[in-house]
This record gives structure tokens, sequence and C-alpha cells, in this order.
């Protein structure tokens, strides 16, 4: 089953305020990518009335996950903007529909294993940085809650230690969600996948676990999740 399934409607008209807060709301922005090759990369930030949340992992089944969790970041004036304790991470909005820019630069954990994301999230301290571009290449496609978006993204993703990886044309999905404040945000707008070898990727943000898988057709949530 292809990533790319619609969930709910295959078109929806959106104007170009959509991509940015919505006033009474949480707002949800994610991408995700895989190059093909082995990589991929997560990164979700929620705002929510008095706080902002960052999720990012990236990493290969052989390399192992790279995890940045912070659920209790203070909001700022740039709803897109993400400082907190050795974090710094960014959406910009370039050309709404279009064009967007996400980058990061802070401290990683090295997991053993994808599912030492859920609870304390001990492993090894590793500085990363990236700096990515998604550009679209599909009209906006109506989901639960808001919007989802195909292209891809062109960039770079350096991690302490290793090699830097540079992606060109990699498959991305993004997507952009808002519910009123304290309503649960749901399952992410990825297609299941029962069983999968590829890389696993797990979080929890609130009371949402989110528990990804990369397939050959892209990310998908593992099934029951």
């Amino acid at each position: 089953m292809s990533w790319l399934t619609p969930l709910v409607c295959p078109v929806a008209m959106f104007t170009t305020t959509d991509e940015y807060p919505h006033p009474g709301h949480s707002d949800e922005w994610a991408l995700v990518v895989s190059d093909g090759a082995g990589f991929g990369l997560v990164t979700i930030q929620r705002r929510y009335a008095n706080r902002c949340a960052y999720w990012w992992a990236c990493g290969t089944v052989d390399d192992g996950v790279l995890h940045v969790l912070d659920t209790e970041v203070p909001p700022r004036a740039d709803p897109l903007l993400i400082k907190g304790a050795q974090l710094w991470a960014e959406m910009v909005c370039e050309d709404p529909m279009g064009q967007w820019t996400v980058g990061n630069e802070t401290i990683a954990v090295a997991l053993e294993s994808p599912t030492d994301a859920i609870g304390a999230a001990y492993g090894d301290p590793t500085p990363v940085a990236s700096d990515l571009e998604f550009y679209a290449t599909s009209t906006p496609e109506a989901i639960t809650a808001g919007y989802r978006q195909t292209g891809c993204v062109h960039g770079d993703v350096e991690v302490a230690g290793r090699a830097m990886t540079t992606l060109t044309e990699a498959t991305a999905l993004r997507w952009h969600r808002w519910v009123p404040h304290g309503e649960a945000f749901g399952p992410v707008p990825v297609d299941r996948a029962r069983a999968h070898v590829g890389l696993r990727v797990l979080a929890q943000l609130d009371d949402d676990v989110i528990d990804l898988v990369m397939t050959p057709s892209g990310w998908c949530r593992r099934d029951g999740n």
C-alpha cells in the first residue's frame, strides 16, 4: 500500500494562510523523507496554547537511529522557531504550498534500539545539524484536520563522526494539521505497514505514540498505530 493513498478526500482548496498557525487551535507541521537508499528522516513540530513540542529522527538500519525529543519548549513570537536547551530548529515557509526550509542544530541521542525512544531514551550524545529544502510536486490533499503534500527534498544532514548525507531529489511528504486546543491529533497521516524490516523510529508526543517504519514506498505507520 502506498503512503500516498488518499485518507479522506483527494481534492481540497486551501489558502496560503493555512500554512500558518490557526487561532484557538494546536498546530502540527511535519516532514518525512526517504532517499531510496536506506536513509530516512522524520521531523514534527507542534505548537500548543502555551508550549511547543519537537521531534526529529534520522538514520539507517545499519547505523541506527538518531533521536531528538523535547515536549516542553517555550513558545516564541515566531511560531515555527524552536529554541530549547541545546536545541535550535526552524521551519520557514519560503513559498506557501510550494517551498519550505527545514533545519536544526542540536544534540541527538544515538539509540541502541528504536524502541529505546519511548521512555528515558538513553544513548550516546551526538551533535547533528541539517539544512533541507522541500519543493512541492503536487497540490495539497485533504486529510483529517488538515492537508498533506508530496514533494522532493534537497539538502545536507551532518552527524558528528560520520560522513555527511547529501539528499538530492529525495522523496518527501509534508503535512499540516490543526485541532482545537486540548484535542488529540490522532494517527499520523501515512498508511499502515503490517511488518517490514526497514528503518523504524518512535516517539511519544503527549498521549500520541508515533511508530513509523520506512518501506520501499516511503514512510508508513506500523499496524495498530
